[in-house]
């Protein structure tokens, strides 16, 4: 459990941009969720369907990538540059589409 710790307190730039990143694809999310919920198409029966597909790839590569750059350190511009894409991919969707639809 020590070595754990000492890995993550080793390099804290992997450990924030992952939760930076995950915060991202969360609120996105859920900014789905509540603009389905507005425009009256919410089926809960796609919520696993959609999870699978288009949250769950994110999540599990970023935390993979995530925990190969805590043991390899030459895996961390990799990461770097994994999580950058990813946050602006969802921190488009929040900001431009997801946003100005749910607030407008």
């Amino acid at each position: 459990m020590e070595y754990i710790i000492n890995l993550i307190n080793s390099n804290p730039t992997i450990i924030y941009g992952l939760l930076t990143s995950l915060g991202f694809i969360i609120i996105d999310t859920l900014l789905g969720y509540m603009l389905a919920l507005k425009n009256g198409n919410f089926d809960i029966s796609k919520i696993p369907q959609f999870l699978s597909t288009g949250v769950l790839p994110y999540v599990g590569g970023l935390i993979i990538i995530a925990g190969f750059s805590l043991i390899i350190t030459e895996i961390v511009p990799v990461f770097i540059t994994c999580v950058g894409l990813v946050s602006l991919k969802f921190g488009k969707e929040i900001i431009l589409d997801k946003a100005k639809q749910l607030f407008s």
